[in-house]
């Protein structure tokens, strides 16, 4: 039995119909991923710890892409306060100053 275009074997559908060609097929080169880039992955900080001086600036969460104003531990003026706090009173579930909160003093 003969394939279409007179070769000896033919691929339909993703299987190989008549005579294995390997011995003349050449086999694929393998590929390698490159090498990776010299140095570490960026620490994201704390715009406002860095600007403010609080030492919480890599764990704080104004490193999120939320930016500064969901800064942990200071306003956008530089003063001391809690976010949760903060959060709670702008939406109106507390009444309590987030200023004074334990976690926002020093």
């Amino acid at each position: 039995p003969q394939a279409r275009h007179n070769n000896p074997y033919d691929v339909v559908g993703g299987t190989l119909l008549g005579d294995n060609p390997s011995e003349s097929a050449q086999p694929s080169a393998k590929i390698t991923r490159g090498k990776d880039r010299a140095g570490g992955k960026r620490k994201r900080k704390c715009v406002n710890c860095e600007k403010f001086g609080g030492a919480n600036m890599y764990d704080c969460g104004g490193q999120s892409s939320a930016g500064v104003k969901r800064c942990d531990y200071f306003d956008t003026d530089g003063g001391n306060r809690c976010f949760k706090c903060w959060k709670m009173r702008e939406s109106g579930k507390s009444t309590h100053d987030p200023s004074t909160c334990p976690s926002a003093l020093p």
